[in-house]
């Protein structure tokens, strides 16, 4: 099947060429309008905290700045899971 359309549009140049100027054409048409936003919105549901605290033990991060982190966030009622991590000089909280 592709063979004797190879074969066919290679006797038939100019049939050849209209083809692919509709293509070029109708594809240009299509670019030039089709809806385009500069800076698209987009809510993503998820939002990341980092704690930088050069020297502190990540047991101090955990009782001193992500528990009370999340104590106040389970206050919100849309929020539905909650993940923390503490390392030495860094705490991260993502929800």
């Amino acid at each position: 099947m592709l063979h004797s359309v190879n074969q066919y549009l290679s006797k038939n140049v100019r049939l050849l060429g209209l083809f692919l100027a509709m293509v070029f054409l109708l594809g240009g048409n299509s670019l030039l309008n089709m809806p385009k936003a500069e800076d698209p919105q987009f809510m993503l549901p998820i939002s990341i905290v980092e704690i930088i605290a050069p020297g502190m033990s990540p047991a101090l991060i955990e009782t001193q700045v992500i528990e009370p982190i999340e104590r106040s966030l389970d206050l919100v009622e849309d929020i539905k899971t909650i993940e923390s991590r503490a390392r030495h000089g860094f705490g991260q909280h993502t929800h």
